[in-house]
């Protein structure tokens, strides 16, 4: 007797087909069967994988994906640490495996299939983070550090907290092509809080699937700058601190320098120690651990504020000159006629109102970088985003608009946070720049305009980092101590 086999390998040709056994499994068979197909692989039903997605039962799921998921990742590790490349590793770490390798399982396997899985895959990407870079990120900037970049975080997003919606979004997408209600399906009994969660935040006229990427990112960052009961005295003030870098960190253009890729000939490029001292900023660690600043004597805080705010701090100025030297660069390279320190008469008195001056349209640019925990500047900074970089502006204008009027000359002050938040005319000054790359290299204008953005925030945070590094100078025999 022929075996199914050989009858299905003969009618398929009918329509054009070839089966290519190596490719085929068949599974659940009796023993006594078996023999129906002999050159297809025998599996059980918890090996069973559909494009490699385990169908089989919730304990076949989690032993299979341990198996092979777990393993590849375990053997990723020590290669991150031996590219001696914190940024890189940190960009391949971020992109390409702390959440992009596994949503694709998120999406296609029920939340209660996983077991402990996802809980051993968030721990894996954390400790991976230490290996590279020897930050211990635990309480606060564990959550921080698990936001997407545009809250303020590094993209490491818990698996374990977001499998719900991973999950619901693919199930409310499919039912929507099959036009069925998903309520209907198995699955969906599992997923009712997280229904609920969305129906509760849902606004008017906004699709859920919409919300799914952000909304537990919202909560997380809702929930640190929330403000803690009961607080006195100090733990009040760095409460209050806290909040205002959070608020800087996670503004609009901010976080350009955790997501670009890192490219040395694009000057997107950080060293490691540069990467290092860039990530204990963005997450309000101490940089340099010392009890006191070794520059003006203060005692220093623990959230390495005074670090940045201290005037006496070798290359204090350096983020200043980091960013007016990328400005003066950028209009230099589209033909813009551009001077430096632009001196105007003030009371029989020279008077600088710009850091550079463009010729075409007499104008004089101030840049200006302010830092949101000082005395004058925090308790507002704690309220509301950008507070310090409209303040600024503000003074800005009040200072040097009337006299460079008076002169016939038009003023612009370029405002930006040490977190990388600019002020809303930061881009109606940047525009020209934008247009005139637009004309010379034929590329879309949100692509010359996202490219000038990171420019800029690239030259911020190198100008910043250099200045703390210098610090450490000055407290340890080397940078890496």
């Amino acid at each position: 007797k022929n075996n199914l086999f050989d009858i299905i390998e003969a009618w398929l040709p009918k329509l054009g087909l070839r089966l290519k056994p190596s490719k085929c499994e068949v599974f659940n068979l009796q023993p006594e069967d078996r023999h129906l197909f002999p050159k297809f692989s025998q599996v059980s039903r918890d090996e069973l994988t559909l494009l490699s997605v385990p169908i089989g039962s919730p304990a076949g799921v989690e032993r299979l994906l341990s198996k092979r998921l777990l393993g590849q990742l375990q053997a990723l590790g020590p290669k991150l640490v031996e590219l001696q490349d914190a940024h890189a590793a940190c960009y391949l770490l971020q992109k390409c495996i702390a959440f992009a390798r596994p949503v694709y399982w998120l999406r296609m396997i029920p939340p209660s299939f996983f077991g402990s899985f996802l809980r051993s895959w968030d721990d894996l990407i954390i400790s991976f983070y230490y290996d590279v870079t020897g930050i211990v990120l635990k309480d606060h900037s564990l959550i921080q550090a698990r936001l997407t970049p545009s809250k303020g975080g590094f993209g490491f997003r818990s698996t374990e907290e977001h499998c719900g919606y991973a999950f619901y979004s693919s199930l409310s997408a499919c039912a929507a092509l099959d036009n069925y209600d998903p309520m209907e399906m198995p699955d969906f009994a599992g997923l009712l809080p997280v229904v609920q969660s969305l129906l509760r935040s849902a606004e008017p006229g906004q699709k859920l699937q919409r919300q799914l990427s952000g909304l537990h990112d919202d909560r997380a960052l809702l929930t640190l700058l929330t403000p803690s009961q009961g607080l006195t005295g100090y733990a009040r003030e760095v409460d209050r601190t806290r909040t205002a870098r959070l608020l800087s960190v996670s503004a609009p253009s901010a976080g350009v320098h955790r997501t670009a890729f890192p490219s040395k000939a694009y000057g997107t490029h950080f060293s490691s120690a540069e990467k290092i001292m860039s990530d204990k900023f963005d997450l309000g660690l101490s940089c340099d651990q010392a009890p006191s600043c070794p520059c003006c004597l203060k005692d220093a805080d623990p959230t390495g504020h005074h670090a940045v705010k201290c005037k006496k701090s070798p290359g204090f100025t350096d983020r200043h000159t980091s960013v007016r030297d990328c400005l003066y660069n950028m209009h230099r390279e589209v033909g813009h006629k551009v001077k430096l320190e632009q001196v105007v008469s003030r009371d029989g008195r020279p008077y600088r109102p710009g850091d550079y001056f463009l010729e075409e349209t007499k104008t004089c640019v101030d840049v200006s970088i302010v830092h949101v925990s000082t005395e004058n500047t925090l308790y507002q900074a704690a309220k509301t985003q950008l507070s310090t970089a409209d303040r600024a502006h503000q003074m800005k204008l009040d200072g040097s608009l009337r006299l460079c009027n008076e002169k016939g000359l038009s003023f612009r002050a370029l405002i930006m946070e040490t977190y990388g938040g600019c002020h809303n005319d930061v881009k109606n000054l940047i525009r020209p720049i934008a247009n005139a790359h637009v004309q010379r290299t034929a590329v879309k204008y949100s692509v010359a305009m996202n490219r000038i953005q990171t420019r800029l925030g690239f030259a911020l945070r190198r100008g910043i980092v250099k200045s703390l590094l210098k610090r450490l100078d000055t407290i340890c025999t080397t940078p890496f101590q």
